[in-house]
């Protein structure tokens, strides 16, 4: 018996007896799909699950044996070759699983010879991210136009605009956000999945002009999946006009429980965990979302609305420590409007600065992430880590 394992990303792994070579390709087919190359020598292998694609020939799958899914390619289309030569096949796993594979040399019985090939679904490709919240209203402003020049030099696939996008109200934002970090549907906008907070962003349940320029109503959940990771956009306005925040509570939980990412992240404007300011302290109101996130093992919440830069350790609703399951929370309201001085600390702050505008940069692996909040050009607080995913 012969054994071998396909791990995404491997090449060249070579089955005892070179009775066959595979080679990883990265790009998936289908649902948790694998694609390998296959060198074939003087033996014949038939191989595994699904169809099977020679040039424009398609051959159909046979499934045989209790502890392993495979099938045999029938013998008048194997690809067969002379003693020392290769021909390429490719084989479409449709499913990771484990894979029997047995072969024959031209005109012989197979082999009694089985080889099984253990085959994973392939890792998702680190995603870059950045997110950052409370902008000025000004198309002119230093501090805001310095923040989306950060941005533009990490080049992110995704950025999460954590609200605040303007100041005094939303009817300001082509006069000032729209100029500096688009303007719609140019710029940085394609990439920018924002989220509602209140004041800035709408002024009541039924302000349409927040949808009107982002395409998203104001007081819904949505969310979207990167890779390995499920991302959710609260909109932590409702709370403050009382927008139907027992809907969203529920929305947020079907949401949760519908997913099936590995890492979940979330952001809203208004924070739960935060340093206080002459302007800010905890917001209560959005403590049922926050509880939801904790009880589905969600990992990272992002907030801002205090105009500075905080870092929490983990931790539970209790405000205890708790790595194991612990919400790893962040403020970076360093957008560009004028910073608030903290005036009192908070359990678990590991981190915080209050002088620096910038934006926090997030690196999404398959089971982690590191975290980088970035400073504006001639800033030189920097704050870095890393977590794994619950």
């Amino acid at each position: 018996m012969v054994a071998n394992r396909l791990a995404a990303g491997t090449s060249g792994v070579v089955i005892a007896g070179s009775l066959l070579a595979v080679q990883a390709q990265t790009r998936p087919l289908g649902f948790a799909a694998q694609a390998v190359t296959v060198q074939m020598s003087e033996s014949v292998c038939r191989l595994s699950r699904t169809s099977v694609k020679i040039g424009s020939v398609r051959f159909k799958s046979m499934n045989f044996g209790r502890r392993a899914r495979s099938f045999s390619i029938a013998r008048r289309h194997t690809p067969f070759v002379r003693p020392g030569g290769t021909r390429a096949l490719t084989v479409s796993f449709g499913r990771p699983g484990r894979y029997r594979y047995v072969c024959a040399a031209r005109g012989r019985p197979p082999s009694r010879r089985t080889g099984f090939l253990r085959v994973v679904a392939p890792s998702a490709p680190d995603r870059v991210i950045t997110a950052v919240g409370d902008h000025t209203s000004s198309a002119t402003d230093p501090e805001d136009i310095a923040v989306k020049n950060a941005v533009v030099r990490i080049n992110p696939v995704a950025h999460l605009g954590i609200g605040d996008f303007q100041y005094d109200n939303i009817g300001t934002i082509l006069g000032g956000y729209d100029k500096i970090w688009g303007p719609r549907p140019k710029g940085l906008y394609p990439i920018i999945y924002p989220t509602a907070g209140p004041t800035h962003d709408v002024t009541s349940c039924t302000d349409a002009r927040y949808q009107n320029y982002w395409g998203r109503p104001a007081m819904k959940i949505y969310s979207f999946d990167l890779g390995s990771w499920h991302i959710i956009s609260l909109p932590s306005a409702a709370v403050r006009y009382r927008c139907d925040v027992t809907g969203i509570t529920t929305a947020l939980k079907a949401d949760l429980a519908s997913s099936r990412k590995r890492c979940t992240l979330a952001f809203m404007q208004e924070p739960y965990w935060t340093r206080p300011t002459g302007k800010h302290t905890r917001e209560n109101g959005v403590k049922p979302w926050v509880q939801a996130l904790y009880d589905a093992n969600a990992d990272v919440l992002l907030q801002a609305s205090n105009h500075d830069y905080q870092r929490f350790a983990p931790q539970n609703m209790s405000d205890r420590p708790d790595p194991a399951r612990g919400l790893h929370a962040f403020v970076v309201g360093t957008g560009g409007i004028s910073l608030y001085p903290f005036t009192g600390t908070a359990p678990n702050v590991e981190a915080s600065n209050d002088r620096t505008y910038g934006v926090l940069k997030m690196v999404l692996h398959a089971n982690g992430y590191d975290f980088e909040f970035v400073p504006v050009a001639g800033g030189t607080f920097t704050d870095s880590g890393s977590g794994t995913c619950h």
